[in-house]
């Protein structure tokens, strides 16, 4: 049963080769053997194209280093993905 087992919590932008990258699905598969992490926090974002079809480039609408036309966007399949990893590592870690 793996709710008595040791509980770690993860959180996003884990520095990897020197730039922040959210918690994923790859990265979830690492840390299970190295820390038995059973549970995570994830965005599971994805950015998309805005839809906006006016778009004038020197009026800003954002925030400075973001981009004016993208949306934010949690992917069903990256967190889905994860879910599989985290059971798939309940599994393992017996």
């Amino acid at each position: 049963d793996h709710r008595h087992r040791r509980r770690c919590c993860l959180h996003p932008a884990i520095k990897t080769s020197g730039t922040p990258k959210g918690v994923d699905a790859g990265i979830i598969r690492k840390l299970i053997p190295a820390t038995g992490v059973t549970s995570c926090h994830m965005s599971g974002k994805v950015v998309l194209d805005s839809r906006m079809a006016y778009r004038r480039q020197e009026v800003s609408m954002g925030v400075p280093g973001m981009g004016e036309y993208e949306i934010f966007r949690t992917s069903e399949a990256k967190v889905r993905e994860a879910k599989q990893v985290l059971r798939a590592g309940w599994d393992t870690l017996g």
